[in-house]
């Protein structure tokens, strides 16, 4: 486009968008509905991502447990390649925790239950990707 063509549909629409942004969010409940509605939208992903945490943690089915991997990763490294090494007892010691802390999330989820005050449409998902 063209420079005065942007300029016009500034004009024409940019202003009152902009307006009703302002009403909505200096003048309105718009952060409150925001913050609604993203806290939902990250328990449902959460619901979603931590169901079952706690049987992959202690799956003994095609692998060993985590506590185990951690535990041997101490005295035998657990990664192949140019990351072999073996992890420190502090580290040891942190993982340990943050699996237990993990258990504890998914038992708190069981807990709390579902009532689904919520229904996000869509769905969130939380993802997690290697970075290439």
């Amino acid at each position: 486009m063209r420079s005065p063509e942007i300029l016009k549909l500034a004009e024409k629409y940019g202003k009152a968008a902009a307006d009703a942004f302002l009403e909505k969010f200096v003048d309105g409940d718009g952060w409150d509905e925001h913050r609604w509605v993203r806290f939902n939208g990250l328990l449902v992903a959460l619901r979603d991502r931590v169901a079952q945490l706690r049987i992959a943690i202690n799956q003994r089915h095609h692998a060993t447990p985590l506590r185990q991997q951690v535990d041997g990763a101490q005295s035998d490294p657990p990664l192949d390649g140019a990351g072999r090494k073996v992890i420190r007892v502090e580290q040891a010691t942190e993982l340990l925790y943050l699996i237990d802390a993990l258990e504890q999330f998914d038992v708190a989820f069981e807990q709390a239950g579902d009532t689904k005050p919520y229904e996000p449409q869509p769905r969130p998902a939380l993802r997690i990707r290697h970075p290439t």
